[in-house]
């Protein structure tokens, strides 16, 4: 185990996100809050699995090496259902070997299996456990189901977006979250596994465009008292992101609704290139016609903009 171990954790990388504030919550210092993740070099160009959440509202993402180098990483993709993202590093030091993504089918409850990652911040913790259960989830956008692993090996905040290797030394899963009364870990940990990441891949990831959207309705309309009742309201824009660049705007004002709370005052795009913007899969839709436009190539984004209606241009320069 040792030598599995020393093998299997010089892939496996430490993330520090300066990120923009869920809905509600308040930074002690400026507008970002301080977030900790781990992640998983998987080829020698930089790229890098890690979940989602951990990267969702990312501004900044510093990453920290094994051998304790660091590099600078920016989101390629994000599936928000299967809570998995691909970010890419800057740069990746010579002597790092990638991780080898294994066949998570070949698993079975019982397996012994080991994760790797950052727990409040200790790096290169080993924590050893069983697949406990294999769970899938019904996806509303994505073709497949993602199947998330369960394992009984301890994973605490840090460890999220870290790797679950086989006793091969094999990546079978991208840790994602934990079901606990503690707040700690319960045993109960649960990381997408390998082969739902190659379905992702698969069918072709869309770039990840920089909004966190909420799909409107008449019951939202009436609870914010919104003239508009279909479309994506805007809750945040990542800075620098595709969406900052062409002028789209989040939220400013939070509302707490039941156990939620949202940002109001943000865009509400009703049109993409035509599309009307009335469920998520055309969500899906128009991130894919942005990821297609081609160069000298324009289109329009119909939005509702406090009180107004407008459209703004998106295009792609030649």
């Amino acid at each position: 185990m040792p030598d599995l171990f020393e093998s299997t954790s010089i892939p496996v990388v430490e993330l520090y996100v300066d990120a923009l504030p869920e809905p509600g919550e308040r930074p002690k210092n400026g507008k970002l809050v301080k977030t900790l993740g781990s992640g998983t070099l998987i080829d020698t160009h930089g790229s890098i699995l890690t979940a989602g959440h951990v990267v969702e509202r990312a501004a900044n993402i510093d990453i920290v090496f094994s051998d304790k180098m660091k590099s600078k990483g920016r989101v390629v993709w994000i599936d928000v259902e299967s809570d998995v993202a691909m970010i890419k590093a800057d740069w990746v030091p010579e002597s790092i070997n990638p991780a080898v993504l294994g066949n998570s089918d070949d698993t079975r409850i019982g397996d012994r299996i080991f994760v790797i990652g950052a727990p409040y911040g200790i790096s290169k913790t080993l924590t050893v456990g069983h697949l406990s259960g294999k769970r899938t989830v019904p996806a509303e956008v994505s073709s497949s189901d993602p199947e998330f692993l369960q394992t009984d090996a301890a994973i605490n905040t840090g460890n999220s977006g870290g790797p679950m290797f086989n006793m091969k030394g094999e990546l079978i899963g991208v840790v994602s979250h934990i079901m606990s009364r503690s707040g700690g870990s319960d045993g109960l940990g649960f990381a997408l596994s390998s082969n739902s990441v190659r379905k992702i891949v698969q069918e072709g990831p869309l770039p990840w465009a920089g909004i966190i959207p909420l799909m409107m309705d008449d019951k939202l309309a009436n609870a914010v008292n919104s003239p508009v009742n279909y479309g994506a309201l805007i809750q945040q824009v990542i800075p620098n992101s595709l969406a900052d660049t062409v002028g789209l705007r989040g939220g400013d004002f939070p509302v707490r609704i039941g156990k939620k709370t949202l940002l109001l005052g943000g865009d509400i795009i009703l049109e993409f290139g035509g599309v009307e913007m009335d469920s998520i899969e055309s969500l899906r839709h128009a991130r894919e016609m942005s990821n297609n436009l081609k160069s000298g190539e324009e289109l329009t984004i119909k939005i509702y903009r406090r009180g107004e209606y407008s459209t703004i241009t998106m295009g792609r320069k030649k």
